[in-house]
């Protein structure tokens, strides 16, 4: 998956269809030395947002709050290992929506379900309509004027 994301879809392919064609499916050198930057990367993208994370307490239950944008399986997971004080972590992408891990005896899809979303009990999210992304938009610049979407 991180050499997918790297390589993007089109080179991807190309790799993987050399190594089938050639009937060794070995990760190269160079490879190795990209997942091992890649890697890197992702445990500096999830030390950095471990320190942004507030608690809150949503749906009767301990949630981690990080605002994010990549690596939601691996957060997701790295913080609930890393803290067993919350029962859940959201993780909001503006862009993108609202994603929820667990690695508790949870179906936090319950949760989504509320804010029109769904999933599997351990692993779900929501949509963030633009009427919602406005109304942030508002709540910080407050006075502003919203003259295109």
């Amino acid at each position: 998956n991180n050499l997918f994301d790297i390589y993007g879809r089109n080179r991807y392919i190309d790799e993987i269809t050399k190594k089938l064609k050639k009937h060794s499916f070995k990760i190269s050198k160079f490879e190795k030395k990209l997942l091992l930057l890649e890697q890197s990367k992702i445990d500096r993208y999830i030390l950095k947002k471990e320190e942004e994370m507030i608690k809150i307490k949503f749906g009767g239950l301990i949630a981690g709050l990080v605002f994010c944008e990549r690596y939601k399986s691996e957060l997701g997971n790295s913080i609930c290992s890393n803290h067993p004080e919350i029962d859940y972590i959201i993780m909001i992408n503006l862009a993108g929506g609202i994603s929820f891990r667990c690695s508790k005896d949870l179906d936090i899809s319950e949760i989504a379900v509320k804010l029109n979303g769904g999933g599997h009990k351990k692993a779900c999210g929501a949509p963030i309509s633009n009427e919602e992304r406005i109304k942030i938009i508002k709540d910080i610049f407050k006075g502003c004027e919203i003259i295109d979407k």
